[in-house]
């Protein structure tokens, strides 16, 4: 198995402006280090208290809130892992620094650079191994190295390919061979979900990666991600995220930004997943 892990961008601030009670999801890993305690997060089954002496993981599709007190210093990757660690279980991991991990961290640390560069080559190299081995410290039985159903996976993927139109699932069902109420619970019984919150999530997770490129216009986004216009993705986005896109914007720290304005890329495999 060839794993891959590529840095997607990261940022080495003081959090208070960002971790201020705000609901973050994506389709990135992200891995935080903290260099004082105050950084908490909280998803819908625990509470994490984010300690000096440990590195912590959050996986693709985990909602959750950030907050903090005392406004410590962090370092945040967001970075995509490959197979089998896109489909690791969802939850926080908290990974004890150790002399190999620590000695890791302060080299990257020392290789970071104010925004928008954020890592030198050498940098970048160490961030990517930093992010390596605490990815082998996530527990086996967390890791599904399992496939789905074939008939799932094919809906998933007609999912991803028409992200951007209306999708009858009657359809779907239809064409992966089943009735739409087997369907609905195969689905539900492979992914913990269903069809619709599924492929709801996805498109606001993707619209979250959208939102941390300043030049590609809201109405632009609303419309890429299968929303018939502002108002309507405007209040579906806040129902999940807890509040509206270009709050969400101020508030996430952003990658690099290009120059010319964008338009959205169709999303891959790995913005679109179980």
């Amino acid at each position: 198995m060839n794993t891959q892990i590529t840095l997607h961008y990261g940022v080495y601030q003081h959090i208070a402006p960002y971790w201020d009670g705000t609901t973050y999801y994506g389709t990135t890993w992200r891995l935080f280090y903290n260099e004082t305690p105050g950084a908490r997060v909280i998803t819908r089954h625990e509470k994490v208290d984010m300690s000096p002496d440990r590195i912590y993981l959050s996986p693709p599709r985990l909602s959750f809130r950030a907050m903090s007190e005392n406004n410590p210093k962090q370092l945040g990757i967001h970075f995509h892992a490959s197979e089998p660690y896109d489909r690791a279980a969802t939850r926080i991991y908290a990974v004890p620094l150790n002399d190999l991990l620590l000695k890791l961290l302060k080299q990257t640390l020392r290789e970071t650079r104010p925004y928008p560069r954020f890592l030198t080559a050498s940098g970048a190299m160490y961030a990517t191994a930093l992010t390596a081995i605490c990815l082998t410290r996530i527990p086996e039985k967390d890791i599904q190295s399992e496939t789905l159903d074939e008939r799932i996976e094919e809906a998933m993927k007609f999912f991803c390919d028409h992200i951007r139109q209306r999708i009858d699932l009657e359809y779907v069902a239809e064409k992966v061979g089943l009735s739409k109420g087997a369907f609905i619970r195969l689905f539900k019984k492979e992914t913990g979900s269903t069809p619709y919150a599924w492929l709801m999530d996805s498109r606001i997770a993707w619209a979250c990666d959208l939102l941390t490129r300043d030049t590609i216009p809201i109405d632009l986004i609303a419309e890429h991600t299968g929303f018939n216009d502002r108002f309507h993705f405007s209040k579906a986005f806040k129902k999940r995220m807890g509040l509206a896109p270009a709050a969400y914007r101020d508030r996430e720290p952003r990658p690099n930004q290009p120059e010319e304005p964008q338009k959205p890329t169709e999303p891959n495999s790995g913005n679109c997943e179980s």
